[in-house]
């Protein structure tokens, strides 16, 4: 998901000029293709046979990292736009994590909140 950071980037690096003009709108479009084809990617790879709806098989630390990721995507809007329901697999998948005791105990222990 790294893609993402690009259009986090040039946010916080727009000059009060590129905001007015309408560029900064138009370059994070420009970006954020490269984002939602890495939330194809990874929708296509839940999907496959045999990831038992986890990215590893079973559910695990890479789950938690990525469903951060994918929360912080959609909360700071790094799709332009774009929904996660368009993504039914992701939804699905973070939804599942999120559910998961071991999430719930480790929000309650960190504060997390996006």
């Amino acid at each position: 998901m790294l893609h993402a950071l690009a259009i986090l980037y040039l946010r916080a690096s727009a000059t009060e000029e590129v905001k007015r003009s309408g560029s900064l709108k138009e370059m994070e479009g420009v970006l954020a293709r490269n984002v939602v084809r890495d939330l194809d990617w990874l929708e296509g790879g839940l999907k496959a046979a045999g990831t038992g709806g986890y990215l590893a098989g079973e559910f695990s630390a890479a789950d938690t990292m990525m469903v951060f990721g994918i929360l912080f995507i959609f909360k700071r809007d790094l799709t332009v736009g774009r929904t996660l329901e368009e993504w039914p697999g992701l939804k699905s998948w973070v939804e599942r994590c999120t559910e998961r005791e071991a999430w719930k105990r480790a929000v309650e222990k960190t504060g997390f909140v996006l």
